[in-house]
């Protein structure tokens, strides 16, 4: 057995090993390893450091406010709301009368569509290689997988809203 990780590392799946037809000996592809990945465990990614499986924060996606008028998008494995930010948008400071008010700043569509893209993409990238001809592993549920990505962008709550495939044998 043979387990995928993405370019960033991430657990993205587990196919069985080919053979090489001279010495018998499993061929393991690029972004791939014989060492099986810890269990799953919630809010956190299995990823391989190109020696081990480690489990690392996954809170991609989440919002936080750095004021009342200020958020970010968390985007990247292992990062953490900040500390001193807010889960949730905070209250407006009291301004004086004469002073107009900032409204707040949410994220935009173009900025949750660029993200959901962005994730999007590296799972297509990290799972091509389940289409090559010579993979022996269930390619229909991997272009289903893959078309399911794709489709993304059409669902009703997009960009807000995302419900994610799972990749074959990831669940």
């Amino acid at each position: 057995m043979i387990y995928h990780y993405a370019e960033n590392g991430a657990y993205i799946g587990s196919s069985t090993a080919l053979k090489c037809p001279k010495t018998g000996v499993d061929l393991v592809p690029r972004n791939a390893t014989t060492e099986r990945p810890p269990a799953a465990k919630d809010g956190y990614a299995r990823v391989f450091d190109g020696k081990s499986w480690t489990q690392v924060l996954d809170r991609r996606g989440v919002v936080y406010w750095l004021s009342h008028n200020e958020s970010k998008i968390i985007t990247e494995l292992g990062q953490d709301i900040p500390e001193g930010a807010f889960a949730e948008q905070p209250a407006a400071p009291e301004m004086a009368e004469e002073q107009p008010q900032t409204p707040a700043k949410e994220p935009t569509s173009e900025e949750l569509s660029a993200l959901v893209r962005k994730r999007r993409n590296e799972l297509l990238t990290a799972s091509d290689w389940t289409q090559l001809p010579d993979v022996t592993l269930n390619t229909e549920a991997w272009r289903g997988y893959r078309q399911a990505l794709r489709d993304i962008t059409a669902q009703t709550g997009f960009p807000r809203v995302i419900e994610w495939p799972v990749a074959p044998g990831a669940a």
